[in-house]
């Protein structure tokens, strides 16, 4: 089993796992880190709350798991409020290279969360198919019930999966429209200095009889011209709706 924390406004996933050996009236539990994860459950037992010392080793190790599944709700909970909150600001601010990495933070934690939970929904699989003594016929549905939460937690995560890869395709295509924008730009530009390039490669030649060479005015007529010409090539784009 893994014990799963994620603190507030961060995507650092802190995993501790743990381990559970349960037969005929024993319940052993391991776990890495000192902090009491199954705290409730032992203020249950101690203080005689709910059935727990009315039921056998097998409800115990039920309330066990139920208390280590109910954290992941703490943790998808958090989850869903960052990638709402990130939602939101692609749809108001638009894209950057900070959201493109938020969004592949998000997705690791989405899939390292599923990663831990598909063990877990198997090993309650089949200790629900095993007919061991130690299973009271009573304890099944309250199995049961802790794989529903399991199956519930994994449809919550695939519709974060499904959410964020919707944001990416978006971050995408705004990435490839905004390129497009530049394409568009600096077509237009080049577009633009294809005729003036042709007049300055003219009259850039070294020919004697060149009559306008010798004209007063040529200098600031060829500027004219190529002033003009961009005016209404760009008055021509922006009919065009090309800028």
């Amino acid at each position: 089993l893994h014990n799963l924390r994620l603190e507030a406004g961060t995507l650092e996933l802190g995993s501790e796992q743990i381990a559970l050996f349960a037969g005929n009236n024993f319940v052993i539990s391991f776990q890495e880190d000192p902090d009491d994860t199954f705290s409730a459950v032992r203020t249950r037992a101690r203080e005689g709350l709910g059935r727990l010392r009315k039921k056998g080793s097998d409800y115990l190790t039920y309330a066990l798991v139920d208390n280590i599944v109910d954290g992941y709700y703490l943790v998808l909970d958090e989850l869903d409020s960052q990638v709402l909150e990130l939602e939101e600001e692609i749809y108001t601010k638009g894209i950057n290279a900070a959201i493109k990495e938020r969004i592949f933070d998000l997705k690791r934690v989405v899939n390292q969360i599923r990663h831990r939970l598909l063990p877990l929904r198997d090993a309650l699989s089949r200790f629900q198919r095993t007919e061991w003594e130690m299973v009271d016929e009573s304890n099944r549905p309250y199995l049961r019930d802790v794989s529903d939460h399991i199956a519930q937690l994994l449809d919550s995560i695939d519709n974060q999966r499904d959410l964020l890869d919707s944001m990416e395709a978006f971050y995408q295509a705004e990435a490839a429209n905004r390129l497009n924008d530049v394409m568009r730009v600096l077509t237009v530009i080049s577009t633009i200095f294809i005729p003036l390039s042709f007049l300055a490669g003219v009259y850039g030649m070294n020919f004697e009889h060149m009559p306008e060479l010798h004209f007063r005015y040529g200098y600031f007529a060829a500027l004219t011209t190529m002033f003009m010409i961009s005016l209404l090539m760009l008055y021509y784009f922006r009919k065009k709706k090309w800028l």
